[in-house]
């Protein structure tokens, strides 16, 4: 479903064939074909038979609320799930559809999906939908909230975790950046200087843009945070929207509204982290070849993204994220 929608244009997919299309074969053995019809009907058609007068109405017994990140990659997530994981009644965990965790992240009460997947075997999409029940129902801890973060990415790749969101009732939290200059700069210094976190700031060298490469990019990050916004309108879950700048500017009341979408006690909670930014100042004092930068982008819908820069004084290339 979501590589139909990356792979067309965002102005001509069609909507309805989105909700509906269906696989044309999946098989698993010992069964029937009445629950693989009935798994992709609710999977994909979910508005047909749980939404009700504008309300979301949960389709199993769920012993803790369960939220989902959804974000792309170099948006601060990391940083989101170590500000929420201040508050004494929420877990969040960093992605757990990766094929490896570092050693110093992972949590000795989770078993990683690869993990469980080769111990148990089984066939996808069963063995995934198996391993999100338990991982949550069975983590230990009086948590009141409990998530994860996802990728535009895995979503595309592995569409059965859509089902268990909508199943499950998930809260929906949409981080956004919106600056994707940005972003290209901090997968670019991922890249080249092989550092994703910082617990101080951090010296980077200058970052060359290849200038007929650039637009493309931008173009992409664009058309992925159009088609997911879209992708997620159509869901019947609560969801919010939040932003990595507005983050930056102040995290506090950027979670105050997070504690007020999840409805639980916003108690005398420090939100902090030990990330920091991994780079200060301007965009010329980020990009080698800046000038010729400005020039390919003046003119272009992606004009405001130089604008945002020079008002801010301070670009921050990324607040340490291994998204």
């Amino acid at each position: 479903m979501l590589s139909g929608l990356l792979n067309s244009s965002a102005d001509s997919y069609d909507r309805k064939c989105v909700l509906t299309q269906r696989p044309a074969a999946i098989i698993k053995p010992n069964t029937s074909n009445r629950w693989i019809e009935l798994f992709w009907l609710r999977a994909l058609n979910p508005a047909k038979d749980i939404k009700e007068n504008n309300k979301v109405i949960s389709m199993g017994i769920d012993q803790r609320q369960k939220f989902c990140i959804i974000t792309t990659q170099r948006s601060g997530s990391t940083w989101l799930v170590k500000l929420l994981n201040n508050h004494p009644g929420i877990r969040c965990f960093d992605e757990m559809l990766l094929y490896r965790t570092p050693d110093k992240r992972r949590d000795p009460n989770m078993l990683r999906y690869f993990d469980y997947r080769q111990a148990k075997g089984g066939w996808r999409p069963w063995i995934l939908l198996e391993y999100m029940n338990r991982f949550f129902d069975e983590y230990p801890g009086d948590y009141e909230y409990i998530g994860y973060k996802v990728m535009y990415d895995q979503l595309v790749k592995r569409p059965e975790v859509i089902y268990p969101l909508i199943k499950q009732n998930y809260k929906l939290i949409h981080l956004v950046r919106e600056n994707f200059l940005d972003i290209v700069l901090s997968k670019k210094n991922m890249q080249k200087n092989q550092l994703a976190h910082a617990s101080q700031e951090v010296k980077l060298d200058k970052i060359y843009l290849h200038p007929k490469n650039l637009m493309t990019e931008l173009t992409f990050l664009d058309f992925k945070l159009r088609t997911f916004r879209a992708f997620l309108a159509m869901l019947p879950n609560h969801s919010i929207e939040i932003s990595y700048a507005d983050l930056c500017v102040d995290k506090n009341e950027v979670l105050a509204k997070v504690l007020d979408f999840f409805e639980v006690e916003s108690e005398v909670v420090e939100f902090k982290s030990s990330l920091v930014k991994m780079a200060k100042g301007s965009y010329a004092d980020k990009i080698e070849n800046y000038r010729d930068i400005e020039q390919i982008l003046k003119g272009t819908r992606f004009q405001y993204l130089l604008d945002d820069g020079a008002e801010s004084g301070d670009n921050t290339i990324e607040v340490a994220t291994q998204d």
